[in-house]
């Protein structure tokens, strides 16, 4: 069964309150689910797979790896080794930065439980100590395995994007994010869903103020390609798929299929420019 972010009709109702134009996307875009990898260490094995490839790539990397690790551990990816992890599609850098998060979590050095236990911020700045991981894939973290409630990405493309169509800017500057996160704290998280959604093109009469007029004389989608668009320099969202089904918000998620949200644009602390975007936009690059 798979694992979806929980949140609540309560949690849906304060972010309408608080911001109209929002509500109006709420409105339109209908319950969205996204998957999560609830295991720690899968969930930043997953990401670093993802970086600088295609959703649909990634997904077939990711299926592969999971029927060669059944049990994703830090010991069974030591033991698989990397000739056999780049067999499975992984570039060399990729293998390096999973072969380096293995050891430091079958060591000590890390730890899924004293990771999970640190406020956002902590979180952060200890992940972005790993070869591979900025700030941007921490964050998709928070999101995407621990699910925390109020991260809101300035560094994730399709989160900018998303503002851009919702507040109907050319550009989003830095302390017009702060406003929006303001406004949408403590659900940030939430509101990340729906600015996610309405970058995909999925809701009917929203454009990008910001889409170069060349695009638009092209007669491209109006909000972005399709919703798997990612592009991310550490990697991609770290979530699966998009369910926008009535389900019940809340209910839990398990695994994930590939699919992932955002692209980051940023750089990463020791792996070089991360960019990506949204959940659901397409290419990713760490």
């Amino acid at each position: 069964m798979p694992v979806w972010f929980s949140w609540t009709e309560e949690e849906l109702a304060y972010l309408k309150k608080r911001d109209k134009r929002l509500a109006a996307v709420i409105e339109l875009a209908g319950p969205v689910q996204r998957e999560i990898i609830p295991d720690l260490f899968t969930a930043l094995v997953h990401s670093i797979a993802g970086q600088q490839i295609s959703g649909l790539v990634h997904l077939r990397i990711w299926e592969r790896m999971q029927a060669a690790l059944p049990e994703m551990t830090p010991q069974t990816v030591l033991a698989l080794g990397a000739e056999r992890l780049r067999s499975l599609g992984l570039s060399s850098r990729k293998v390096e930065y999973i072969l380096g998060a293995a050891e430091a979590f079958a060591s000590g050095e890390l730890s899924s439980e004293e990771l999970a236990a640190l406020d956002d911020k902590a979180f952060c700045a200890r992940l972005v100590t790993l070869r591979g991981i900025g700030q941007w894939t921490a964050e998709m973290l928070l999101i995407f395995c621990l699910q925390r409630k109020n991260v809101l990405s300035f560094g994730d493309f399709g989160i900018r994007r998303g503002l851009r169509m919702l507040c109907h800017r050319r550009e989003v500057s830095r302390e017009l994010f702060e406003r929006c996160k303001k406004r949408f704290s403590p659900y940030c998280s939430l509101a990340s869903l729906y600015l996610w959604e309405l970058a995909s093109g999925s809701c009917e009469g929203y454009t990008d103020p910001g889409m170069p007029a060349s695009a638009k004389r092209a007669g491209r989608p109006k909000a972005g390609a399709n919703a798997s668009h990612k592009t991310s320099t550490g990697q991609s969202a770290s979530t699966g798929t998009v369910s926008k089904t009535r389900a019940q918000p809340g209910v839990k998620a398990a695994t994930q299929s590939g699919a992932q949200p955002g692209t980051q644009t940023g750089s990463g602390s020791k792996t070089g420019p991360e960019t990506t975007t949204g959940p659901g936009t397409g290419t990713k690059q760490p």
